[in-house]
């Protein structure tokens, strides 16, 4: 016999005689059950099809009664077509298992994307069944303890959460009702008539899906024959910021390393660093965050706005509900002044977000939340003074351009992984810059540019471009006082024509 009606369903006793009088009836019976479900897209089309190619089948006897629609018998029968991330709840009505499935989503450890829900008024309590790799599990979703039982012994109990693996003759005991377990039970219903209610999340879920596994693969890297760690910034590396990093310790820091020093009271746990452009705020910032150990997000302020009305307020919830679950967590916040101006302006939108802000910040406070905020900005000014009040950003660092020591802490980290030349004056160059007022970001750019006058004095770029270049010229590359000084001439130029011309009568013209 082979399928010739992919869309059927399971029809048993095909293979029972009656006369010849009576065949007709019986091919009527087969047709209209057929018929009935044909449109069915619950139904499995690789599980109990009927196999026929004509229907002039021969009967013996007569079709045998269906058996009662025990819960044992919908459970068994549904365990021949789920999958793996399908789940089975039972449970005495729709909304207490939709309820029970929301309380234990945390123990879920899987992607649900299909849920049968099987009704049986004679339980008190919801109990899930899913397969994991063929296996069959029984999942505690009730407050009560779940026995699983084998034909002779108790098995022992499930607390609320968590899961068994289930054999062949085992037996799910909630009380007065038993759920029997049998890999080859034949209960003969229809697919459709094992459960009450379907909940398909395929197309929910398969966003969501990709995007954690482009984010898992995106973490791994190929073309390497060793993976390399990679370097995460420390207070080490940061040079010319010891009075900002004293601050950081005591206010974030030291309270999240050591949380019995503020004896549960801690109204200081967000700063603000302000000061020109450049000045390092945000690599101090990640170096802080790095320092604790605890889970640290970096955003710029205007990332989280939105043209939609409602979803600012809504991205800020979300990322202080992230914060939260995580704990101890720093968030860094990169020109704060974007969402957080003085109030009340023409911006009505913005001062909203602000006030959800403001209200995530006080109820973070009230349950004493380990979320600290450190915020950057270049407009001190410009904020709402209710941000900066004692238990939001009550701690305000000044990050200046820094001090001649300072620079030359900085220019040391800069240059100590740059093939620098052996006669070369640290002290002289760092006189030089701090002259200029040169910021951290200054110093960085300096650096590169002085290695850009090395290459060229070189001839490497003339290589390149006459295809004479081997990786071995770099081998004799040195960075020079000359090379530096030249670097440092075209940032003064740069530095000098950038600055603003004042407005109003020159008197040099005359």
């Amino acid at each position: 016999m082979k399928v010739s009606n992919i869309n059927s369903v399971p029809i048993y006793g095909a293979n029972i005689s009656v006369d010849k009088k009576q065949n007709n009836i019986k091919q009527q019976n087969v047709m209209s059950n057929v018929v009935m479900c044909h449109n069915n897209p619950l139904v499995d089309k690789n599980y109990g099809i009927l196999q026929t190619k004509k229907m002039n089948v021969s009967f013996k006897g007569g079709l045998p009664a269906l058996p009662t629609k025990t819960l044992s018998g919908k459970i068994n029968n549904l365990f021949n077509i789920v999958k793996t991330n399908d789940i089975i709840v039972t449970a005495p009505n729709y909304n207490h298992a939709i309820e029970s499935l929301k309380n234990n989503v945390g123990n879920i450890k899987t992607v649900i994307k299909r849920v049968f829900f099987v009704e049986d008024k004679s339980l008190d309590r919801a109990i899930g069944f899913r397969k994991n790799l063929g296996d069959r599990e029984a999942i505690n979703l009730s407050d009560k303890p779940l026995m699983i039982k084998d034909s002779k012994n108790e098995l022992g109990f499930l607390r609320k959460g968590e899961s068994g693996y289930l054999l062949d003759g085992d037996t799910i005991n909630p009380r007065k009702t038993e759920i029997n377990i049998k890999n080859d039970e034949t209960t003969y219903l229809p697919i459709k008539d094992s459960f009450d209610m379907f909940l398909d999340f395929d197309k929910e879920v398969e966003d969501k899906i990709k995007q954690i596994n482009e984010n898992s693969l995106s973490l791994v890297k190929t073309g390497e024959k060793e993976t390399k760690k990679e370097h995460k910034i420390t207070f080490a590396d940061v040079g010319g910021m010891d009075s900002t990093i004293k601050e950081l310790k005591k206010t974030i820091l030291y309270p999240i390393k050591h949380p019995e020093i503020k004896n549960g009271k801690n109204m200081r746990q967000s700063v603000l660093l302000y000061g020109p452009p450049g000045t390092g705020k945000s690599f101090v910032a990640e170096a802080c965050a790095n320092e604790s150990g605890a889970w640290f997000k970096k955003i710029n302020a205007s990332e989280l706005d939105s043209k939609w009305v409602g979803e600012s307020e809504k991205n800020w919830r979300d990322l202080f509900t992230e914060a939260r679950k995580n704990q101890p967590s720093v968030i860094f916040i990169d020109e704060i002044d974007a969402i957080a101006k003085k109030r009340g302006g023409s911006d009505v939108y913005g001062d909203k977000t602000l006030n959800t802000i403001l209200g995530l910040m006080s109820d973070s406070e009230k349950r004493g939340d380990q979320i600290y905020m450190i915020a950057a900005t270049n407009k001190k000014d410009a904020l709402d003074s209710a941000i900066l009040r004692s238990g939001r950003i009550s701690v305000a660092i000044e990050v200046k351009e820094p001090d001649l020591k300072g620079t030359g802490d900085i220019l040391s980290k800069y240059i100590e992984n740059e093939p620098i030349a052996e006669d070369f004056d640290r002290s002289a160059a760092a006189q030089k810059l701090f002259k200029q007022k040169a910021t951290g970001a200054d110093i960085a750019s300096v650096t590169e540019d002085a290695r850009n006058y090395a290459l060229e004095r070189e001839n490497i770029y003339e290589k390149i471009d006459n295809g004479t270049y081997k990786p071995e010229d770099m081998a004799s590359l040195r960075i020079t006082n000359e090379d530096f000084d030249n670097a440092l001439n075209a940032f003064a130029k740069s530095h000098k024509s950038s600055e603003r011309k004042p407005i109003g009568f020159n008197s040099s013209l005359y």
